[in-house]
């Protein structure tokens, strides 16, 4: 599907968030790789309880930056679809180039608006969000779009940060 579709008109403070992930990309990524709690057991555990995924499941990583889970995920399990949604140029270029060097035939990212993600995304078995709560404007739009994208019965793994520090650091 077109990525325009996955695009909406944001406020000013909207914009300024998307900035700051545009402008300081390299700075999120390297907070996600080194300072935030690395969740890939308990998402694994949490999305496959019997201990692997079917050869057909599709997980979709919301807001994924980097790409951190998505290719942890597709690394851990070669079989699994995975695809990483967000709507920063430069946070999927570095995920993709990521997930390239690693060689992660099943993995990709594409650019888009967490808001509007049903109208990009065909319906998945399983999403992960992190950290992304926090950051979005709407968010009972984009629960409703999470929602709107999961398969029946599908599985969802939402983490957000408790820990103020690592949680401001990289928004300031």
């Amino acid at each position: 599907m077109d990525d325009d579709a996955c695009s909406l008109t944001r406020t000013e403070r909207e914009t300024d968030t998307r900035h700051l992930f545009e402008d300081c990309a390299w700075l999120y990524a390297f907070c996600r790789e080194h300072l935030f709690r690395d969740h890939t057991e308990e998402i694994a555990q949490a999305l496959f309880p019997d201990g692997n995924p079917s050869e057909s499941m599709s997980v979709l990583e919301v807001g994924c930056g980097p790409g951190f889970y998505a290719r942890r995920l597709a690394q851990r399990y070669p079989a699994l679809r995975v695809l990483g949604i967000d709507r920063s140029s430069r946070l999927l270029a570095w995920a993709q180039s990521r997930a390239s060097a690693d060689e992660l035939a099943n993995c990709r990212f594409q650019h888009g608006d967490v808001e509007c993600i049903s109208a990009c995304v065909e319906a998945v078995d399983a999403v992960i969000s992190s950290r992304l709560l926090l950051v979005v404007g709407n968010r009972s739009t984009v629960m409703a779009e999470i929602f709107q994208v999961l398969k029946p019965g599908g599985r969802l793994f939402l983490v957000e940060p408790t820990a103020n520090l690592k949680t401001q650091l990289p928004l300031s």
